[in-house]
């Protein structure tokens, strides 16, 4: 209890969090924390998932029926933009010279496929195939055409 009101403090995924559920009494505030316990139970067991764009702490909060105005952020990133991001990002001396060339030897034929002004939150499966289709048509090993697109999964 904090002031008037009760805290609920989690571990998840290795993370410590906490929210405030309100002034309620001490019954209820167990009663509270036994449910919580038993969403935590059933997130463990990959019986329930967190919907998308809607926090633990809000999940839990809410008993797992969060209201629908958890939208994903919208994000207009394009191809350019998001491939010299990742190949900002890891060009701080996380990967070795030959990974950093082989990366961006991946991204050039993605930009290739997919354009530079390709809007990324637009990707799709289907954007996929055609990456596939376009490099296998020049000859390019099916194990070459993986890994560029285990590059696009990476960034």
């Amino acid at each position: 209890m904090r002031g008037k009101s009760w805290r609920v403090y989690l571990n998840y995924k290795g993370e410590q969090r906490t929210f405030t559920i309100a002034e309620v009494d001490a019954a209820e505030a167990s009663l509270y924390k036994a449910q919580t316990e038993e969403l935590l139970w059933l997130l463990n067991r990959k019986l329930i998932s967190v919907p998308a764009g809607c926090t633990i702490e809000q999940f839990l909060f809410y008993r797992a029926k969060p209201p629908e105005a958890f939208p994903l952020p919208e994000r207009h990133t394009i191809f350019a933009k998001f491939r010299d991001g990742y190949l900002k990002t890891i060009d701080n001396g996380s990967v070795g010279n030959n990974t950093l060339y082989t990366t961006k030897i991946h991204a050039a034929h993605l930009a290739a496929t997919l354009g530079n002004n390709f809007t990324m939150n637009a990707l799709t499966h289907a954007d996929l195939p055609r990456h596939i289709n376009r490099r296998s048509r020049t000859k390019v090993a099916a194990v070459t055409i993986r890994r560029e697109l285990d590059t696009l999964r990476a960034a």
